[in-house]
């Protein structure tokens, strides 16, 4: 990869947390941290611009082959719904085709659910066992909100559109040559790009300590960087499907990093079963969700490769 390349892809991806701080309204404090409503609504703001600026720049300046224009160079992005980018044309076109589109999203939507198969099957046995009351009490308190826009709708989409679409495309013919380029460099910029947190953190009084400050930072890096490599194959293989990439990230969001059973939780702390038979379940279900764990990543690298 060219060094004018490499600053150009470190460009695109420091003007995304920069545009968090370009003003005091931006900008988290004592007194409005990020989470703030107003912070996170001009937040919002500022990165929207700057990502339209930063699809400009791209289709205007990176197109893949002398035939193209910025139009074709924006639609082999897959910013465009419907679009998929076909390699083996030889040209680099994309064609519409919004059948094989929506099964490309599928497609994805299982692979992650793979992953995640140990905590979706802990949260559909907890919600069939609690009630159609409790599923709308707890998806209200977790969607209905700004905070839930932020990061389960607009951070996956212009983190998808800047870091997957925009730094693969002006990657050009490096991410095909090179896989050190797209599996390890493009997500490295991704996973840096969260150390600015660790500034929030700092800055808003949140954490003075700087060894644990430091291990968080360098953990959040680690596993943006790995989550980055994972939607980058999975846009170099489903023809540059961005919004199936864009829908893997909402879900991961949704989901977090699996931590303890739902199941287990309630009917160990909350609510202890009073018969014996119920509390064996209730430890069976926890043993079962434990396998499931290393379960789903094997199914999920096996799902990988077959991607090849």
């Amino acid at each position: 990869m060219h060094t004018q390349t490499a600053v150009t892809l470190a460009g695109l991806s420091l003007a995304y947390p920069l545009a968090l701080y370009t003003t005091a309204h931006t900008r988290a404090s004592q007194e409005h941290n990020r989470n703030h409503p107003q912070v996170v609504r001009t937040r919002m703001l500022h990165v929207s611009a700057v990502t339209l600026l930063s699809i400009a720049l791209v289709a205007g300046t990176q197109p893949r082959a002398e035939s193209h224009g910025p139009l074709e160079t924006l639609l082999g992005t897959g910013i465009v719904p419907g679009f998929l980018y076909n390699r083996s044309s030889g040209d680099g076109h994309a064609n519409w085709r919004p059948r094989a589109y929506l099964a490309q999203i599928a497609r994805a939507l299982l692979l992650v659910g793979r992953l995640f198969v140990a905590p979706l099957s802990d949260a559909a046995l907890y919600y069939a066992v609690r009630g159609s009351a409790v599923v709308r009490g707890d998806a209200h308190s977790a969607f209905a909100h700004i905070w839930a826009v932020r990061d389960y709708v607009f951070a996956p989409i212009t983190e998808e559109i800047v870091y997957t679409a925009l730094l693969v495309t002006a990657a050009g013919s490096a991410v095909e040559t090179d896989a050190l380029v797209a599996y390890v460099y493009l997500p490295l910029l991704f996973g840096v790009a969260h150390v600015h947190h660790a500034y929030e953190r700092y800055t808003s009084g949140g954490e003075r300590n700087l060894f644990p400050l430091v291990c968080s930072t360098l953990v959040q890096t680690a596993y943006t960087s790995l989550f980055g490599a994972i939607t980058n194959y999975t846009y170099i293989h489903t023809a540059h499907c961005l919004w199936a990439c864009v829908l893997q990230h909402s879900l991961c969001n949704v989901l977090g990093l699996p931590g303890p059973s739902e199941v287990v939780q309630h009917y160990s702390v909350v609510r202890i079963p009073s018969r014996a038979v119920a509390r064996r379940l209730v430890s069976l279900w926890g043993k079962a969700y434990i396998v499931l764990l290393p379960v789903g990543a094997l199914w999920f690298v096996r799902e990988l490769r077959a991607w090849e």
